[in-house]
């Protein structure tokens, strides 16, 4: 494991990227999105001629050097392998191309195993993840969605394929995150609870990793789309599975008591090998 380097799977428009680049990691970053990629290359020229940032167009697939279809979504967030989540609320593919897939493990096997892998791509996490079954060597932390669904999916039989496959790999403690307001989820009620500032787990990651003093200053002010923090720099403690499996069947239930669409639940597991957890 190299620690100092990170996968950004799903660059995007590189919102997770920056922040690593910022805390001094170099980043193996991939996206499918040739545009995504080419925006890249013209947005961080310096931090990859410096040899800091490492960006790969590839769909991660279940092996390597297929050609599947990947959907170009209006919503550029929502462009995936899967039509139903690149179509999803009245979208369109705007798009269908092939190119060459990689799986995760041999990206790992490329370009050395990080110290934490983000990984965000739209339906594939799962496959992503499957890669990592025989790897003799993990990263560290890893962090992925909790569930990528489609207008019509059923919520009730994804709640914990992500979590399960985790602990399978070996990680033993888990945070639930909201990825809007960053903030980590215990076993009191979040969605809806007006008794509850939403934002404060997000101002004290101003104060804490930023170090900007200002009252109420948020950390999305200055990394903007970013996933957040990571690894111990995560607020809250880490939980065991059994917990973890609670708290996801829990705040999934009170998120969608609201009528909003079946994948409005936007959530990520981070993930911890055991021994790498420091709670203070």
């Amino acid at each position: 494991m190299e620690r100092k380097l990170i996968f950004d799977i799903g660059f995007h428009k590189g919102e997770d990227t920056r922040y690593y680049l910022y805390r001094g990691y170099d980043v193996v970053a991939v996206d499918a999105a040739p545009d995504m990629i080419a925006q890249g290359k013209r947005m961080f020229s310096k931090e990859m001629d410096e040899g800091r940032l490492t960006l790969l167009n590839y769909i991660v697939a279940r092996e390597k050097d297929t050609f599947p279809e990947f959907y170009i979504s209006e919503n550029s967030e929502w462009s995936s392998m899967r039509r139903e989540i690149a179509e999803r609320n009245g979208r369109q593919a705007k798009e269908v191309i092939r190119l060459t897939g990689k799986s995760l493990r041999e990206l790992f096997n490329e370009h050395g195993v990080p110290y934490y892998c983000k990984i965000d791509i739209e339906g594939n996490d799962i496959i992503a993840l499957e890669s990592l079954i025989t790897c003799e060597e993990l990263p560290a932390f890893i962090s992925v969605e909790t569930e990528c669904l489609g207008d019509n999916s059923a919520p009730e039989e994804h709640t914990f394929l992500t979590l399960d496959l985790l602990h399978r790999l070996g990680y033993r403690h888990f945070k639930l995150v909201d990825q809007q307001t960053l903030t980590v989820l215990d076993k009191h009620s979040f969605y809806g609870n007006t008794m509850v500032d939403p934002w404060k787990t997000n101002s004290e990651y101003a104060r804490d990793i930023l170090h900007v003093s200002a009252s109420g200053t948020h950390f999305s002010e200055f990394f903007e789309g970013c996933s957040g923090p990571f690894g111990n720099d995560l607020a809250g403690r880490w939980v065991g599975y059994e917990e973890a499996k609670r708290l996801i069947d829990f705040h999934s239930r009170e998120h969608r008591k609201h009528d909003l669409p079946v994948w409005a639940f936007w959530c990520d597991w981070h993930a911890a090998l055991p021994h790498s957890v420091s709670d203070g």
